[in-house]
C-alpha cells in the first residue's frame, strides 16, 4: 500500500502545474462523493433538538441533577 502510495506520489510530482492542480481537483471530488455516500441516512444530532419536553414536565431540574450527582459517588 505503501509503495503504491509512494509511486503515485512520485508521478503526481512530475507533472506540470495545471495537471497537479486538475489531479487535485479530480480527487477532491472523488473522495467528496465517496463521504456524501457514506453519510446517506445518517442523522445530526442537532436534530433531536427540541425533542421530547414533555418528559421534563413537572421535573425540578435542579433536583434531578443533584441526584444524579449523589448516583457518580456510589
Amino acid at each position: 500500500m505503501i509503495a503504491n502510495y509512494e509511486r503515485v506520489l512520485t508521478l503526481a510530482r512530475q507533472l506540470e502545474l495545471a495537471e497537479q492542480l486538475k489531479l487535485l481537483r479530480d480527487l477532491l471530488s472523488d473522495i467528496s462523493s465517496d463521504v456524501s455516500t457514506e453519510h446517506e441516512g445518517k442523522h445530526n444530532i442537532s436534530e433531536l433538538k427540541g425533542l421530547g419536553p414533555e418528559v421534563w414536565q413537572g421535573v425540578d431540574i435542579a433536583e434531578y441533577l443533584q441526584q444524579e450527582r449523589n448516583s457518580w459517588a456510589g
